[in-house]
């Protein structure tokens, strides 16, 4: 927990312009809708993202609660705390943030795998308090040389390419302590995009964009029927399937994703463009809509510091399509693919609502 007397410093936000709740908060506008979704669901911890990671071999744990304290340090998104002033949610960073990483020994047990999965179930369920702490790590031991990091943070301040860039982070900064280098680096500030969102609401662009999406959302499509049924109870829930593909299937994937036709400007793009056409066309074999619409996330880094910054970036936006007569799958792709350029080219930081994701019920995240 942060010491009992930080110094907190408060980030002012822009100057108002009405009563507009996006205008009188220091949070970006991802973070007002996740803030938003947690206010509404207020008992349910719905944006919990908890991971856990299997280390082969020993840790060395005060090497290991140095690199993670070295990881807080260096990321004002993870000394955040969310507090409410006159309604308002307010972004405030904490320095210094005291920490120390807890240490859950399951190694005498008899079955210690099964005893890890009903801790983490447990512990995942986790009510963060948003003017407290919005992470929650562990170093798990299942025996002297197999341990599991367990790492929950709210999703107020991170997402998929931060989660991944953590991981990377903290791996070099454990090394560094191993060695004996408790030498901190300096890392981009997520305040620094918060700025840079600010601004770019202020330009034509965004307008540009603004308007996009407004007009988009007006366009008329069925709810998605799935076998027959729309979706009426949604619990804060998931239970995810696997699908291997296969070294089989995955070959001809990437042989796919560089044919004329199908190649888009990254192998990433055009990889995407596949899945979501066959998204699609499942969505319209299940529920024979023609009119269909789909919510991705645009990773909404544009800049190299961007990309190495903590933080939630992400931003969700919809693809529409029709699925007309006689559709083939080559027809379709095409209509993805020119779906996805205007996707991109007006999925600008700040333009995303929340009307995005209640209005839609399928969501792809590639």
């Amino acid at each position: 927990m942060p010491d009992s007397k930080p110094f907190v410093s408060e980030i002012a936000p822009p100057a108002g312009r009405g009563d507009d709740l996006a205008d009188r908060s220091n949070l970006s506008r991802s973070q007002l809708l996740i803030w938003t979704g947690q206010q509404l669901n207020p008992d349910a911890p719905l944006y919990n993202m908890v991971l856990t990671f299997e280390i082969s071999g020993s840790v060395n744990l005060p090497a290991f609660r140095r690199a993670f304290q070295a990881l807080v340090d260096t990321s004002d998104a993870m000394r955040t705390q969310i507090i409410e002033i006159d309604g308002v949610p307010q972004r405030r960073v904490v320095e210094p943030f005291r920490y120390e990483v807890e240490e859950l020994d399951l190694s005498a047990q008899a079955t210690p795998d099964s005893d890890l999965e009903a801790w983490v179930r447990a512990r995942s369920r986790l009510q963060f308090q948003l003017d407290e702490r919005l992470f929650d790590t562990v170093i798990v031991k299942l025996s002297n040389d197999r341990f599991v990091w367990y790492f929950n943070q709210h999703h107020l301040i991170t997402d998929g390419w931060s989660v991944a860039l953590s991981y990377r982070r903290l791996v070099e900064l454990y090394q560094r302590a191993r060695a004996g280098n408790d030498e901190t680096p300096t890392f981009p500030t997520f305040e620094s995009y918060v700025a840079f969102e600010r601004e770019a609401r202020q330009s034509s662009s965004f307008a540009k964009a603004s308007s996009y999406w407004r007009d988009k959302l007006e366009q008329s499509f069925d709810p998605t029927e799935f076998y027959g049924s729309t979706l009426v109870d949604r619990v804060p829930r998931t239970e995810r399937l696997g699908c291997e593909l296969g070294r089989d299937r995955s070959e001809k994937l990437k042989a796919l994703a560089m044919e004329p036709g199908v190649r888009a400007l990254t192998t990433d793009l055009s990889r995407f463009n596949i899945f979501m056409t066959a998204l699609f066309a499942y969505l319209h074999v299940v529920a024979g809509n023609g009119d269909l619409a789909v919510l991705t996330p645009a990773h909404n880094r544009p800049t190299p510091a961007f990309k190495n910054t903590l933080g939630l970036f992400i931003e969700i936006f919809p693809l529409h399509v029709r699925v007309e007569e006689g559709e083939t799958f080559a027809s379709l792709l095409s209509k993805v693919m020119r779906e996805t350029q205007r996707f991109l080219a007006h999925a600008r930081p700040g333009t995303s609502t929340p009307t995005h994701s209640k209005s839609y019920d399928v969501l792809l995240n590639y």
